[in-house]
């Protein structure tokens, strides 16, 4: 597996993303809507694997070397990290809990 290519996709957001997000990636924009978003990025990767994360989500410091191990296996075929939610809502852990 080759270099990391970071690739952000803008449905059209007010918020500054693309200006935010330059020098990260490459900034694709698209139209609203996640399946649309993520089609777009897809479409536009040029891996052997694909990672989606939302703009507001941490991975954890070692999952370009987990994933990369983990692609090592031919049975692989997807995976996820754990989800933590940051927040004290009892509702939000459980959904966690429950991801």
């Amino acid at each position: 597996m080759g270099e990391v290519e970071v690739i952000i996709v803008d449905g059209g957001s007010s918020d500054g993303t693309p200006g935010m997000a330059g020098g990260r990636g490459r900034v694709i924009r698209d139209g609203p809507g996640r399946g649309r978003q993520m089609n777009a990025g897809s479409a536009a990767a040029r891996g052997e694997a694909l990672l989606f994360l939302h703009a507001d989500t941490t991975l954890p410091p070692d999952a370009i070397p987990a994933i990369r191990s983990a692609l090592l296996h031919p049975d692989v075929v997807g995976g996820a990290f754990r989800l933590r939610i940051a927040t004290h809502r009892r509702i939000l852990r459980f959904v966690a809990w429950g991801v």
